[in-house]
């Protein structure tokens, strides 16, 4: 993804992904020493060495998780990752914007699979994912409202307006949407959830690029129209049209 000045807006770089491989640093292909290098330089960097060893909370910067520091995944975007994941940008210099990352560690855990993850672990898990259509529809949907609710500039606490509480204590576990999944239902969801009103506007920038991406590259005709549709809302573009601000880093 790269912001295009002339348009005004994101668009996909057109690079493959085996042209993206090539153009990597030779350093990725170093495996784990190398890896533990990068992990080591950037600890020292930032002041978050313990007793000679980089902080045990920054983990693993081969294969970070959501809940890893986002200078891990700044870290991993620039010189590890050969597919950035959909919503992350890449900032001027080579990794993605740092508060991509934070609404990316916020926002990604409530659409994985929850029939899957069961399916690990329990035999009713494991038939219940038998059961269920791959890519159920309504999943998808909930994702792009839920992340369109996050990118319009308001929206989110306009429609907690009546009084809806949000939960002081965060959660990352996914989200099942009903059938009939609509605005107000995910909007409550973020609530459950602990999102608040600011965290949900810091990661507006990380919704909208999502969106846009999924825009050009989603194969459901019906998927794609709400997704426009959203991205066409004058509140959506009225504040995603001039650029990425200086303070994205």
């Amino acid at each position: 993804m790269r912001y295009d000045p002339a348009t005004k807006q994101v668009v996909l770089s057109g690079v493959t992904k085996g042209e993206a491989r090539a153009s990597r640093p030779s350093h990725k292909k170093g495996g784990a020493v190398e890896h533990n290098r990068l992990l080591n330089t950037m600890a020292r960097r930032h002041q978050l060495m313990i007793s000679g060893a980089p902080h045990p909370h920054l983990e693993n910067i081969s294969s970070p998780r959501h809940e890893d520091h986002p200078l891990v995944w700044k870290e991993w975007t620039q010189h590890i990752a050969k597919v950035i994941p959909k919503g992350l940008a890449i900032g001027p210099d080579g990794s993605a914007f740092e508060r991509h990352i934070r609404g990316f560690c916020r926002l990604a855990p409530f659409f994985r699979d929850r029939s899957k993850k069961k399916a690990a672990t329990t035999k009713a898990g494991a038939e219940e994912a038998s059961a269920q259509p791959t890519g159920r529809t309504h999943q998808k949907m909930g994702q792009i409202i839920i992340l369109a609710v996050v990118a319009l500039d308001g929206y989110y606490a306009e429609l907690l307006g009546n009084g809806h509480p949000i939960n002081p204590t965060p959660s990352w576990e996914p989200i099942e949407f009903s059938p009939q999944v609509d605005e107000a239902e995910c909007a409550r969801h973020l609530a459950v959830q602990g999102v608040g009103i600011a965290e949900a506007n810091d990661a507006r920038d990380y919704a909208f690029t999502w969106l846009t991406s999924a825009g050009q590259t989603e194969q459901d005709v019906q998927l794609r129209i709400a997704i426009n549709r959203y991205l066409g809302e004058r509140r959506m573009t009225s504040n995603h049209t001039a650029g990425w601000s200086e303070n994205l880093q």
